[in-house]
């Protein structure tokens, strides 16, 4: 039988911000953008992806997160990274940038937030 979610429901849940913020931290969760990067600065996917794989390596290597490495870190798997390659770090910029109907970009959550809000009252 299918579970409804209800208003009773919907009152008995509660987020911890603080955990997802810190889970959402993560800066291996924005490899992908690392590789949209290099795909914007014209590099083949295909090889954005090996290099972005490479980071990766490096940063496990190093014991430090994604968005620990340096610039040099960066351009030392390729120089094809530049100095601006260190902001797809920033994750509030990075959630800007979702805008497609279902993702997890800030306004479409807020959106997707309201419209249930609606459907629950």
């Amino acid at each position: 039988m299918p579970c409804a979610v209800d208003r009773c429901d919907a009152a008995d849940t509660s987020v911890n911000a603080a955990a997802c913020t810190a889970a959402a931290a993560d800066s291996a969760l924005l490899a992908t953008d690392l590789a949209d990067y290099l795909v914007g600065r014209k590099v083949p996917f295909r090889e954005a992806h090996h290099l972005v794989g490479e980071v990766f390596a490096l940063a496990e290597k190093m014991t430090k997160p994604l968005d620990q490495l340096t610039l040099k870190g960066l351009q030392g798997v390729s120089r094809k990274f530049r100095a601006d390659a260190l902001e797809v770090f920033n994750l509030k910029q990075a959630l800007a940038k979702r805008t497609a109907i279902g993702s997890p970009g800030t306004k479409e959550v807020k959106k997707q937030l309201r419209r249930w809000a609606k459907r629950l009252d």
